[in-house]
């Protein structure tokens, strides 16, 4: 499998450089450009998976590129887009994310959280093009079977590997390595994860997707975890707060006031799969 496209739109140099040398070293083929306008064109020319831009840029700023993108090139209009963001600029992510882009890194830029995100948005965006791809297949040949031939047998998704039926979760919180290593232990377990770092990214698309479980990290971009449990629907099943390193018992019993569990931070596999059971087990015995 060829490696991934990255392309870097940022127009302080340095920084450009840096970012761009991480990227080629984790084994990404990557593209650099200095500006909105330039950023475009590469895109048109280089068609990458993936966009990392920074938002304040002369001429053609990081949400102008991102709207031009959405409205007038549709081919590109699923492309995963990551913005790059100064620490105080929390309207710029809050009007990001209603545009449809799909994360931020503030800067100064933690190059491991970085390489964590564009991995994670890009396995996100392979699992949409799965998807479409199945659901073309399975059009295909309900059209080619002719009327009177049998239907096509449902095809049910690979079990996952921990004998837990497959599951629906949503898992909301700041980048950290702690939640991309529970996105990577449910995801390989063969789980649909969504990963939201805005609580209110979270809150408005509840409906968009219902969940069997969802994560709660004590801090988000914008909101705190007691804020996000009080708003959240029933319909995203067991709350579970996930906790830091360091987060102590008394907090703990506070917590499980507002959720229905706390899972402590780092997750180990055997443990989370059998807390999961058990979650599961109570939800559907209330």
């Amino acid at each position: 499998m060829s490696a991934a496209r990255v392309l870097c739109i940022e127009d302080e140099a340095d920084l450009r450089a840096d970012i761009a040398e991480e990227l080629e070293d984790a084994g990404y083929q990557v593209s650099q450009a200095g500006d909105g306008r330039s950023g475009l064109r590469e895109i048109l020319r280089f068609r990458p998976n993936l966009v990392v831009s920074d938002i304040t840029m002369p001429g053609l700023d990081g949400f102008g590129l991102l709207r031009e993108l959405r409205e007038n090139h549709p081919e590109f209009a699923e492309t995963p887009f990551i913005f790059l963001s100064a620490l105080a600029d929390r309207k710029d992510q809050i009007q990001g994310v209603k545009m449809g882009a799909d994360d931020y890194l503030t800067k100064p830029i933690d190059f491991e959280i970085m390489l964590a995100r564009v991995e994670a948005s890009l396995r996100q965006a392979m699992r949409v093009d799965l998807k479409k791809q199945q659901e073309q297949v399975k059009l295909y040949k309900a059209l080619t079977q002719g009327q009177d031939s049998a239907p096509l047998p449902a095809q049910d998704p690979p079990a996952p590997k921990s004998g837990l039926p497959s599951l629906r979760i949503n898992l909301v919180g700041v980048s950290h390595e702690d939640l991309w290593g529970l996105q990577r232990l449910l995801e390989d377990d063969g789980h649909m994860v969504t990963v939201f770092t805005s609580g209110r990214s979270y809150l408005d698309n509840q409906e968009k997707f219902p969940a069997h479980l969802s994560f709660i990290c004590l801090h988000t971009d914008d909101m705190q975890a007691p804020m996000i449990s009080r708003m959240t629907q029933d319909q995203q099943g067991v709350l579970v707060l996930a906790t830091p390193a360091g987060f102590d018992d008394v907090a703990h019993q506070a917590a499980l006031r507002s959720f229905g569990a706390v899972l402590p931070l780092p997750a180990e596999a055997n443990s989370l799969f059998e807390q999961l059971r058990g979650w599961l087990k109570q939800k559907s015995a209330a």
